[in-house]
């Protein structure tokens, strides 16, 4: 609105007063304005845009940069016409952002005749993930559960996306582990997102690639970030000893083991209570590309002496050594039995006879009575009594008192006894015949 005054003028006699209007200039400050398209990632190239359009003369490029109060050097100026004597003025200013720059805040000054303005931006610095740290067992022993923990640091923005793979790059189901977040401030003020993801698996020897990774890709970002480990895989070692050990019997154990290492020497070895054993037969199979089944025996002629021996096998691989072992404990059949009673007896008078079998271990042993043409004797006829006691070997053994009360005639079959002993544990069976000479009673 126009603003008026009063102007006076003497003249002789004469005082004239004259209204004189004041007209205000009009003029618009042009604003500097600064972009920054997309986020400030920690790593990445940025570049600031300032720009401004003024009709204006100046006699130096109008834009200058500082950084909380310090001044930059732009990295690049333009200058466009865009009609007469208006100008676009256009200053870039170029970094790689820095964790340290989150919070900065850059200006932008316009010096115009007309004046300074001035316009700011104040950094948030999103960060993606750092390296992912696995930790957990380079080796595991097949079907038995093993752990792994991946821990992502780092992140700011928002936490980052953490999961497993198998080597061959099929994804882990969810389910199989499990993520724990934690939040803070680091040093820059940033706010860090900080994930510990732990992994239970319980693998084969067929685990895809025998490899995991941990992946963590970063929600804001997109920054993936992936730590791989190769995971070696073998079998448990094993001992088996088919069926019993039976003294006097030879008997072969065989240790074997699975694995997808690479080895100079056939990695299985044997001992025995802490003595060197030479295995009696070694194989290598083939399961697939490096996966190989190792296979060791040892032969030997089972001795009572064995009991409660301890035979252990060696696995010795680059991943390391484990061993199984095998304790023995000797079943042994029944000793031959010791028949004694008269050889000689009167008809239709009651004779006795004793059979003793001895040395049956783990259970006893059967014992019975035939006559010489194989037909079994009522047991009703003979007393069994039972006796057990630790030999030297500390085999348990079991003894057993057969008594047997007979009237013979001159018609008795064959005129012949037989105690048998027949072992529970190992089915060996043992025999001793008395031939019997009956003769008329006197009368």
């Amino acid at each position: 609105m126009a603003a008026f005054t009063y102007r006076t003028c003497t003249f002789v006699g004469v005082v004239l007063v004259f209204l004189t209007m004041c007209v205000p200039e009009c003029s618009s400050q042009a604003q500097p304005q600064i972009t920054a398209n997309g986020l400030f990632i920690a790593g990445q190239e940025k570049s600031l845009v300032c720009y401004i359009t003024t009709a204006e003369t100046v006699n130096n490029f109008p834009l200058t940069w500082s950084r909380d109060g310090s001044n930059l050097t732009a990295s690049e100026e333009r200058t466009v016409i865009v009609t007469g004597s208006v100008k676009n003025y256009n200053s870039f200013y170029k970094l790689t952002v820095q964790p340290s720059d989150n919070g900065e805040t850059f200006t932008c000054t316009a010096n115009l005749p007309s004046g300074t303005t001035t316009a700011s931006w104040t950094a948030y610095v999103y960060k993606g993930p750092d390296d992912p740290v696995v930790t957990g067992p380079s080796t595991v022993v097949s079907d038995v559960p093993s752990t792994w923990t991946c821990v992502v640091d780092g992140s700011s923005g928002t936490a980052s996306n953490v999961y497993w793979q198998f080597g061959n790059g099929s994804r882990i189901d969810s389910g199989t582990f499990n993520n724990v977040g934690e939040d803070y401030r680091d040093t820059n003020n940033l706010q860090i997102h900080k994930t510990t993801s732990t992994l239970s698996l319980t693998l084969t020897t067929g685990a895809p690639n025998f490899g995991l990774a941990c992946y963590a890709v970063h929600f804001n970002t997109n920054i993936q970030k992936v730590t791989r480990r190769s995971i070696t895989v073998t079998s448990q070692l094993q001992i088996t000893a088919n069926g019993l050990f039976i003294a006097g019997q030879e008997k072969s154990l065989a240790c074997y083991i699975t694995a997808a290492e690479t080895v100079s020497n056939f990695p299985l070895t044997w001992s025995r209570d802490g003595s060197n054993l030479t295995a009696s037969e070694e194989k290598t199979v083939i399961v697939s590309g490096n996966v190989r089944n190792y296979n060791s025996f040892y032969k030997f002629t089972v001795q009572p002496s064995d009991n409660e021996d301890t035979f252990t096998c060696t696995a010795n691989l680059p991943s390391g050594t484990t061993t199984a072992s095998w304790t023995a404990y000797v079943y042994k059949g029944p000793d031959d039995p010791v028949v004694t009673g008269p050889s000689t007896v009167v008809s239709d008078v009651p004779s006795t006879w004793t059979c003793v079998v001895d040395g049956s271990s783990g259970t006893a042993s059967n014992v019975y009575w035939q006559f010489g043409n194989g037909s079994r004797i009522d047991s009703g006829t003979f007393n069994n009594v039972g006796e057990d006691y630790r030999d030297t070997n500390n085999l348990q053994i079991h003894k057993t008192t057969s008594t047997l009360s007979l009237t013979l005639t001159t018609g008795a079959p064959n005129f012949g006894l037989a105690c048998y002993a027949v072992h529970f544990n190992t089915n060996i069976q043992k025999v001793t015949r008395r031939s019997i000479t009956v003769t008329c009673k006197f009368q």
